[in-house]
C-alpha cells in the first residue's frame, strides 16, 4: 500500500507540474499575442494617418491652384461663377465648392446661396463636420 501511495503522490506532482507549465505557456501565448496585435494596430494607425495626411496635402494643393483663379470671380456674372466652380469640380475629389464674397454670402457649386456669417459655417468647419456646407444650408 505504501508503494501505491507513492505512485499517487508522484502522479499528483506530475499533473500539478503539467498544469502549472500549461498555464504558464497559455499566459505567455496570451501576452505574446496581445503585444503582437497592439504593435499591428499601432502600425495600422500610423499607416492610416500617413495616408490621410497625403490625401489632405493633395486636396490642399488642389485648393492652392484654384485660389489665384478665384480672385477674378468678383468681376464675373453669377452664371460665369457657377461655371467656374463646376469646372473646378470636374477633376477634383471635392463634392461641392463655394465662393464667398466680401459680404459673407457664398455661392455653392450647386447654385445655392449661403450666408456663412449667420450659419456658423466656419465654426462648423472648424469642428470637422464632414458636410459643413450641407449642415449650414439646413440652418438657413
Amino acid at each position: 500500500m505504501n508503494n501505491n501511495s507513492n505512485l499517487k503522490t508522484i502522479a499528483a506532482a506530475i499533473l500539478s507540474c503539467l498544469l502549472f507549465f500549461s498555464m504558464y505557456y497559455m499566459h505567455s501565448i496570451k501576452t505574446s499575442l496581445t503585444q503582437e496585435s497592439a504593435s499591428y494596430f499601432v502600425e495600422l494607425l500610423d499607416k492610416t494617418a500617413k495616408l490621410i495626411k497625403i490625401k489632405a496635402d493633395a486636396n490642399f494643393q488642389i485648393l492652392r491652384t484654384i485660389v489665384p483663379e478665384a480672385s477674378k470671380l468678383d468681376k464675373l456674372s453669377l452664371n460665369d461663377r457657377l461655371y467656374f466652380l463646376n469646372s473646378k469640380l470636374e477633376n477634383s475629389p471635392f463634392k461641392k465648392l463655394a465662393y464667398a464674397d466680401n459680404t459673407g454670402m457664398a455661392l455653392l457649386s450647386s447654385g445655392e446661396n449661403l450666408d456663412i456669417i449667420t450659419t456658423n459655417f466656419y465654426q462648423t468647419s472648424f469642428y470637422k463636420h464632414e458636410n459643413c456646407i450641407e449642415n449650414a444650408v439646413k440652418l438657413c
